[in-house]
């Protein structure tokens, strides 16, 4: 194949990118680039192991010299978020990605681009292809599913660890360490549905223009969510005029903040220009809201489209309505103690109708357990309170901040001696999977670092290529300093 990466460095590793970009990768479908993987360590020789989930474990002994030397171990997540605009034709189980190079950033051309966490991916192969770098026995695990709550890092057996240092490549952007992040705990809602036959006028809603962004490192960015958007809506409406549903769907990811609600309803005849008045008018008060942080909103409505022969009960249609206004979204707590770090935090992620049923995924993220636990409570009560089922799903811890990183160290020395710069420490919102691996391994020292790259979740993703190479050149002496 023809790269269009040729020329940028690390080369080999820009291939790599370009070769897994071929190959969809979306969570749950990860079994051909594990094999891509596998089939990488066959032709270099490297021993690798793959269990039933698909994750990838390779491990290669420390350069000449460094063979006794302490093991470090890297780690990132070979699944990528599928989302693409509602334009795009893309099929996720089959198309490749479209990438393209503009101003210095690799993107995708409508979907999102997989460098969250190809990057690590990429990096990793690397430096287990190369013979001509100095370095400890490394341990490289490409984990599966981690974008649907860490499922890969969960199902892996860690016995098979040996390193007590892990350098974790799913985070950002270059100059930053990261050293702890948030657990998270997923609620699905099922509320029950009932059919009578259509009457009176259809109404077609359709929020769109919204930036959406990952639900973790951009919630306290007060994004729009098209989701509450359109409960927003319907709300008003609901107020004046006599509306049924017929079908809700919005959003994709449970952690992604949606940016896309369409919503078909049926109400009389004489209700329908009132309607789409109110529409009108909540549109123009979100817009005025949203004109800092997401200035691209707007609101869609048609009169009289296409429609079935069915619609909603009034009263499922009212009760839906209500669940879907009152369901919390956004910061829920931020921290006392470091700056802008957001605590607490929920997502109504996805609202989908299907047969007997409308489902709605909550994501809640959370670096205090019980904080967590208690949200969750809330949302099921409320859930009752409205005739739904609720259950939990993707329940997983948090990582705390150890003061003491002597790994955390060497890596500032690195930088410092490298840029001049010092690493920023951060603590983020976002869950990693180095929750899972220290419940794991307690004695394990984390470090969680990564390039510049922008737009996670979204087709707006895109990847710094300089900043890529720069992160590079640091792996290539960190690893050089940790056989000194």
């Amino acid at each position: 194949m023809e790269y269009i990466t040729k020329g940028y460095q690390p080369e080999d590793a820009l291939r790599y990118f370009e070769e897994i970009a071929q190959i969809p990768h979306g969570s749950y479908n990860e079994e051909a680039v594990s094999q891509y993987l596998v089939d990488f360590a066959a032709a270099h020789g490297i021993e690798c192991y793959r269990d039933e989930l698909f994750n990838v474990f390779m491990k290669k002994p420390g350069s000449k010299g460094c063979e006794n030397l302490p093991p470090i171990l890297i780690q990132g997540h070979t699944d990528m978020v599928c989302e693409k605009n509602n334009d795009t034709v893309h099929d996720f189980t089959k198309d490749p990605l479209k990438l393209r190079i503009e101003d210095g950033w690799l993107k995708a051309s409508g979907t999102t681009l997989g460098a969250d966490n190809a990057n690590a991916v990429v990096y990793m192969m690397a430096l287990l292809a190369r013979n001509d770098l100095k370095h400890p026995p490394l341990e490289c695990l490409f984990t599966v599913r981690e974008e649907v709550g860490l499922e890969g890092a969960f199902g892996f057996d860690c016995s098979r660890i040996s390193a007590k240092r892990l350098l974790n490549m799913d985070a950002g952007p270059e100059g930053y360490v990261l050293v702890s992040a948030a657990g998270g705990l997923g609620v699905t809602i099922e509320k029950p549905n009932h059919w009578i036959p259509f009457a009176g006028a259809s109404l077609a809603l359709r929020v769109r223009g919204l930036d959406g962004g990952h639900s973790g490192s951009c919630i306290h960015q007060e994004k729009g969510n098209s989701n509450k958007i359109m409960a927003r809506v319907l709300h008003e409406i609901k107020k004046e005029c006599a509306i049924s549903l017929i079908n809700v769907d919005g959003g994709s990811k449970m952690n992604a903040i949606p940016r896309e609600c369409d919503v078909l309803a049926a109400l009389p005849a004489d209700q329908l220009g009132k309607a789409v008045q109110i529409a009108k008018k909540v549109e123009a008060e979100v817009k005025a809201e949203l004109v800092v942080t997401d200035a691209g909103f707007r609101l869609e409505v048609e009169e009289n489209p296409a429609h079935g022969d069915r619609m909603f009960c009034p009263g499922c249609s009212a009760e839906l309505i209500d669940l879907m206004y009152l369901l919390p979204y956004g910061v829920r707590t931020m921290s006392m103690e470091i700056p802008g770090l957001v605590i607490c935090s929920v997502n109504e992620a996805v609202v989908k109708t299907e047969e007997e049923k409308v489902v709605i995924t909550m994501f809640i993220r959370s670096a205090d357990g019980t904080i967590k636990a208690n949200l969750g409570e809330e949302i099921c009560t409320l859930a009752e309170k409205y005739g739904a089922s609720h259950s939990y799903y993707s329940d997983f811890p948090g990582w705390k901040y150890e003061k003491d990183s002597a790994f955390r160290q060497i890596c500032m020395d690195v930088y410092k001696k490298q840029t001049g710069k010092d690493l920023v420490i951060k603590a983020v919102h976002g869950g990693l999977e180095c929750g899972v691996f220290k419940d794991r391994i307690p004695d394990l020292d984390i470090v969680t670092m990564g390039p510049l790259a922008m737009g996670a979740h979204t087709p707006e993703e895109k990847l710094n290529l300089a900043s890529f190479e720069r992160v590079w050149n640091f792996l290539v002496e960190l690893l050089e300093t940790l056989c000194k």
